[in-house]
């Protein structure tokens, strides 16, 4: 099986071009939703650990991750948020490798992770794809998608490996201009890339 690790910065459209490529026929894996499963889970191993390191004020009342406070907390401290990195990422490799055996007998797949680089997963990977865009986009994104201030959105971007480092350590680079036609096209100029160097 190829195994493609998409990554860049918050608000370049990851998503969008791990969509595409789910319809295009592509089997997909999200760390994010990875991570979001685990929020959600009340009571669960990750809602435990968060509330013994930060407090049950991080929690809602149904004992489930409030995604916003901590959102908060982690992108006002770097203290924080290396705290919560070392209780996050053991669960979700352990969970990618999973998905990976799981998938062995796929000709291809292609798995959303935002952290690759700051996490070290490259190695994991065969390929590793990242999607650029310029700040003012991510900005505008990242306050409409998440419902957040201009101020948070920076502090996000800026907690992450610059994108211009990311796109040096790339493969390959799609550049999302905002364009959703652009994108797919530029989508579908990355599997012919793939058809041509692998070959299937």
């Amino acid at each position: 099986m190829l195994k493609i690790a998409l990554t860049g910065g918050p608000g370049t459209g990851k998503s969008s071009v791990l969509n595409i490529m789910s319809r295009m026929g592509f089997r997909v894996i999200s760390a994010d939703k990875i991570v979001r499963d685990l929020q959600h889970k009340p009571n669960g191993t990750l809602a435990k650990r968060i509330a013994s390191v930060f407090g049950r004020k991080y929690l809602k009342i149904d004992g489930s991750i409030n995604r916003l406070e901590l959102r908060k907390l982690i992108f006002g401290s770097q203290n924080a948020r290396k705290k919560l990195e070392m209780i996050t990422h053991p669960l979700v490799i352990k969970k990618l490798k999973e998905e990976i055996k799981r998938l062995q007998n796929e000709t291809v797949s292609i798995f959303e992770i935002p952290l690759l680089f700051e996490a070290k997963l490259t190695k994991l990977f065969d390929l590793n794809l990242v999607v650029s865009a310029n700040k003012k986009n991510q900005i505008e994104r990242l306050t409409k998608r998440d419902k957040i201030s201009k101020s948070l959105a920076r502090k996000m971007i800026d907690s992450q490996i610059p994108l211009k480092k990311k796109m040096e350590m790339a493969d390959y680079v799609i550049f999302n201009t905002g364009s959703t036609r652009k994108l797919r096209a530029e989508t579908k100029e990355f599997i012919n890339f793939l058809k041509i160097k692998y070959g299937f």
